[in-house]
C-alpha cells in the first residue's frame, strides 16, 4: 500500500487507485474543479445535436427551449447530489452502492453501468470519427482507432490528467462554440416561426435533455472522491450541477436554434454548412471535444467493472472497456439520430430506480444502508423498473400510458425513481419504526 501513496497531483503518471477509498494523504484539489470537469464533458457537438432532436421531430423552438431548460435543470440536480458524495465516501460511485445493495447485489447496477458506458463511448466517439474523416484522407476504421487510442490513453492515466484536460478544453472549446452561437443568432428571428407545440413532443424533448445530463449522475463521485473530506458537499454539488447545466443548456439551445433554421440529417453536414469559413477549425474542435467526454466513459466504465467484481487493475479495465466499445462501433451502422435518441432514453430506465435508492441511502439513512441484507435495495430496484414500464417510449418498447395518455412522451424515469426510493426508504427503516 505504501507504493500507492505517492500519486499526489502528478498528471503523467498512471493513477494507482481503483475500487478502494482514497486515503486522506492523497486528497487534493478544490470544489471548483468540478465545474470545469462537467463543463468540458458537455462542450461537444453531441450536446448540440441532442438539443436539435426535439425540433427535428417537429417541436417549435418556442416550446423546445422550455423543454431543454427544464430537462437540464432536473438532470443537474441529480448530478450535483451524487458528485457531493465523493469527498465524504472517497469511493467511486458504483462502489458506494454497496452500502445499500450489499456486495453481491451491487454487481447488478455496476454491470449495467459498465455496459451503458461502453455504449456511451461507442455512440459519442463516432461523432469525432466523422469530423476526422472530413479533415483527413483517413477512412472510418483508422479514424476510429486513432481517436479511440487517444481517449484510452487519457482514461488509463486517470483522474489528474482528466481534470487538467477539462480545464484546458473548457477554454479552447468554449471559444469555438461562442463563434457558433454568434453565427446562429444572426438568423434567430426565423427560428421561432418553425414547428408547432405538442405535449408528447414537449415531454419527449424534456426527457432527452434530462437523460443526457442525468446519465452523468451515475458517475458523479468518481471525479470528486480525491477532494479533501473537509470540502463542502454543497459547494462540490453546486459546482458540478452548475457546470453541467450551463453548458448543456447553452449547447442544446444552440442545437435547437440551428435545427429551426433548417434541419440537415447528418450532424457533421449541418455543422459544416453553418460554420462556413470556420468549418475547418470547428471540425478540429469537434475531434478534440470527444476526448474529455469519452475518457469519462472509459474511466468510469473501468471503475464500474471493478464494482461488478471483475478482477482487473483499473488501467487494464480501462483498456478492456475501450477495446470492447471500439469493436462495437466497428460493427455499427444504421440511422444515427434514431439510434442516439433511443439510447439516451434507455439510459434512464435503469439509472433512475438505482439512483432513487442511492439518494435515500446517503441523504436519508445517512449511508448506513442495508448491506447485510441487500435484497431490499435489489427488490426496490426491480419493482421501480417494472413500475416505469407503462411510461416508457422507445422503438424497442412503448408503454400503454406513454402511448395513450402522454402522446408518445417518456416519463419512465420519474416513476421509476419515485417508486424505488419510496420502497427502499420504507424497507430500510427498522421494523419498529415501520410499525410506528
Amino acid at each position: 500500500m505504501a507504493a500507492r501513496e505517492n500519486y499526489g497531483e502528478r498528471v503523467l503518471g498512471v493513477e494507482p487507485y481503483g475500487a478502494e477509498a482514497i486515503p486522506m494523504a492523497e486528497r487534493h484539489g478544490r470544489a471548483s474543479s468540478s465545474f470545469t470537469l462537467w463543463a468540458s464533458a458537455n462542450l461537444n457537438i453531441l450536446t448540440w445535436f441532442t438539443g436539435s432532436l426535439g425540433v427535428s421531430l417537429g417541436l417549435s423552438f418556442t416550446w423546445a427551449w422550455k423543454a431543454i431548460l427544464l430537462g437540464n435543470a432536473l438532470g443537474a440536480v441529480f448530478l450535483g447530489l451524487t458528485a457531493a458524495m465523493g469527498p465524504i465516501t472517497g469511493e467511486p460511485q458504483l462502489i458506494s452502492t454497496r452500502s445499500s445493495f450489499g456486495l453481491r447485489w451491487a454487481r447488478l447496477p455496476a454491470g449495467l453501468n459498465w455496459i451503458t458506458l461502453m455504449g456511451w463511448f461507442g455512440v459519442d466517439v463516432v461523432i469525432g470519427v466523422f469530423a476526422l474523416q472530413h479533415l483527413t484522407a483517413l477512412s472510418y476504421l483508422p479514424s476510429l482507432v486513432l481517436l479511440a487510442g487517444l481517449t484510452v490513453l487519457a482514461a488509463v492515466l486517470g483522474y489528474n490528467l482528466m481534470h487538467l484536460l477539462a480545464r484546458l478544453t473548457t477554454i479552447v472549446l468554449g471559444v469555438m462554440f461562442i463563434v457558433m452561437t454568434v453565427l446562429a443568432l444572426l438568423h434567430a428571428p426565423a427560428a421561432a416561426r418553425t414547428g408547432h407545440g405538442n405535449l408528447g413532443l414537449f415531454i419527449l424533448t424534456t426527457s432527452i435533455s434530462f437523460a443526457y445530463l442525468f446519465s452523468f449522475a451515475a458517475v458523479g463521485s468518481d471525479y470528486t472522491r480525491y477532494l479533501p473530506q473537509s470540502a463542502s458537499k454543497w459547494a462540490v454539488g453546486g459546482y458540478s450541477a452548475l457546470g453541467g447545466f450551463l453548458v448543456a443548456s447553452w449547447l442544446e439551445l444552440l442545437g435547437a436554434l440551428t435545427a429551426s433554421l433548417g434541419t440537415v440529417a447528418h450532424p457533421m453536414a449541418q455543422l459544416i454548412r453553418m460554420m462556413g469559413a470556420f468549418a475547418v477549425p470547428a471540425l478540429l474542435a469537434v475531434v478534440a471535444s470527444t476526448v474529455p467526454v469519452n475518457s469519462i466513459a472509459l474511466y468510469s466504465g473501468a471503475l464500474s467493472s471493478l464494482a461488478a467484481g471483475i478482477p482487473l487493475r483499473r488501467w487494464v479495465a480501462a483498456l478492456v472497456t475501450g477495446g470492447v466499445g471500439t469493436l462495437l462501433m466497428v460493427a455499427g451502422g444504421g440511422s444515427f439520430a434514431s439510434l442516439y435518441r433511443n439510447f439516451l432514453l434507455l439510459l434512464s430506465y435503469w439509472i433512475a430506480p438505482w439512483l432513487g435508492i442511492v439518494l435515500v441511502d446517503f441523504y436519508v439513512h445517512r449511508h448506513q444502508g442495508t448491506a447485510r441484507r441487500g435484497w431490499p435495495a435489489a427488490l426496490a430496484f426491480l419493482v421501480g423498473i417494472a413500475a416505469s414500464m407503462p411510461f416508457m417510449d422507445s422503438t424497442l418498447y412503448q408503454g400503454f400510458i406513454a402511448m395513450h395518455y402522454l402522446g408518445g412522451g417518456d416519463a419512465s424515469y420519474g416513476v421509476g425513481m419515485l417508486v424505488s426510493a419510496l420502497l427502499y426508504g420504507w424497507w430500510g427503516l427498522a421494523p419498529e419504526r415501520r410499525r410506528g
